[in-house]
């Protein structure tokens, strides 16, 4: 559980620096565990953890708080991510996440809480044929989840993300757009802007979800004709 943390690090090293870092030039598994501990800082642009064409890590019941960047994965293959736990850290907001170029990604228990001023609090950028189970999102007051790119396959079931200007939104990028993602069970609650948009994207789904939306206009954007709706 998010009280499994034994050790707690206080970063008060430079700006702009990473915390954990691995980087290779092309894919090489790295096999990195990171288990059971608390990242704080009041540091600027910190990014916890950075993985440049690792493979089949694990990084299990984290905290972060005030960390800009939790997560910087590019490229590799198959980072697990299991329980957990974002929060801002005065000055500093709650932060997002950012996994790009990689056929595989498993979340599981993923909660962050309070203002993040990151574009997202999670974003996946060319991720294929991956799992996000159990995302919880509150009062985040930016959006929640983007999904941009060449991101194929992506299933994310059970989420709750509250009090948000848009819960996912579906972009271009790299002249690549996200198709046949899957969203199951998700409650998209009090959307200043909409619930979830597709700028970009096709054959994309959302069954039984719930949408609320506080502000005037329609939950989806001009391409709602994309989303199917169970």
């Amino acid at each position: 559980g998010m009280g499994n943390q034994a050790t707690i690090l206080s970063w008060t090293g430079a700006i702009s620096s990473n915390i954990f870092s691995y980087s290779a030039g092309a894919f090489t598994p790295s096999h990195v565990t990171i288990a059971d501990l608390a990242l704080k800082t009041t540091v600027a642009t910190v990014t916890g953890i950075r993985i440049v064409n690792g493979g089949f890590d694990t990084f299990e019941n984290l905290v972060f708080q005030g960390i800009t960047t939790h997560f910087y994965i590019s490229g590799g293959f198959r980072p697990a991510l299991r329980n957990i736990l974002v929060a801002g850290n005065a000055p500093r907001d709650a932060g997002g996440s950012y996994f790009a170029s990689m056929p595989h990604i498993e979340i599981s228990g993923f909660t962050s809480y309070g203002t993040s001023t990151a574009t997202a609090v999670l974003t996946f950028d060319a991720v294929a044929a991956g799992t996000v189970t159990n995302v919880n999102m509150y009062a985040p007051v930016t959006i929640g989840i983007i999904v941009q790119g060449d991101c194929q396959g992506l299933v994310f079931t059970t989420g709750v993300i509250v009090s948000m200007t848009r819960g996912v939104q579906f972009l271009l990028a790299a002249a690549a757009s996200p198709t046949f993602c899957q969203f199951i069970g998700y409650e998209f609650d009090q959307a200043t802007v909409y619930c979830a948009e597709v700028v970009a994207g096709g054959n994309l789904s959302f069954t039984a979800c719930e949408f609320t939306n506080s502000a005037a206009g329609v939950i989806f954007g001009a391409q709602a004709d994309v989303i199917r709706l169970r």
